[in-house]
């Protein structure tokens, strides 16, 4: 009998630190290009949902929604967005 194919699931709830506000414009503009690049990058080939939640929770201000079939390919997603500004 064949394994069943799994899919692993993971919610990252996610708040930018005040003084990421406090930087330069263009520095700003650099770190959102290299997320949002990690997140097209993930999305290509598993699922990846983004909702805010700004005005809805005061611990957090954005969801990540991920599925994979591995835990390594969410671990790698969650280490390029944790280098990413």
């Amino acid at each position: 009998m064949p394994t069943p194919e799994r899919h692993f699931v993971k919610y990252t709830f996610l708040k930018l630190d005040p003084a990421w506000r406090r930087l330069d414009q263009l520095e700003r503009a650099e770190h959102k290009r290299e997320f949002t690049a990690a997140c097209e990058d993930f999305a290509e080939d598993h699922l990846l949902r983004c909702f805010s939640l700004v005005g809805t929770r005061g611990d957090c201000e954005l969801l990540l929604l991920c599925q994979a079939q591995s835990l390594e390919r969410i671990h790698e997603f969650h280490v390029v967005l944790a280098r990413a500004g």
